[in-house]
């Protein structure tokens, strides 16, 4: 089977997911079964959410070591689905951790869940738009 993304156009999407690795995501898919793509997205959806929980704990408790480990999973997962404005305030969020101090802690966690929400979105959206044909309806 053949993974297309159909309507590709730059808009607010590209600043949140990168093409690029969205489109290297649909072309793995194409190699392994249909629904990959939707799969992939709904258990990084299904992880995210407890690791947010946790992450607003580890923050209210002021645990910063915990922070910044949950900060760093977080953005190498959203990073791997081309979630570049996520990966980047994950980054802003495990930064400050790194240092001990959580001043601003909150702020960088509410751009952390923002930029996670837009993620889901846009790429529920791009999921939505791939399209699956077999392999023989390829032109060369």
């Amino acid at each position: 089977m053949i993974v297309e993304s159909q309507g590709r156009s730059s808009g607010p999407s590209e600043s949140v997911v990168d093409p690029l690795v969205f489109e290297e995501i649909c072309a793995l898919g194409d190699t392994l079964e249909e629904g990959f793509v939707a799969s992939l997205l709904t258990e990084f959806m299904r992880e995210t959410a407890p690791l947010l929980a946790e992450l607003r704990s580890a923050l209210a408790g002021g645990n910063a070591p915990m922070v910044c480990r949950i900060a760093h999973r977080l953005r190498g997962s959203g990073g791997q689905l081309g979630g570049v404005r996520f990966a980047a305030s994950c980054n802003r969020l495990e930064e400050l951790a790194s240092t001990g101090d959580l001043g601003g802690g909150d702020a960088s966690l509410w751009a952390v869940e923002i930029e996670y929400r837009h993620l889901c979105r846009i790429l529920t959206q791009k999921v939505s738009s791939v399209v699956w044909r077999p392999r023989t309806a390829r032109t060369a």
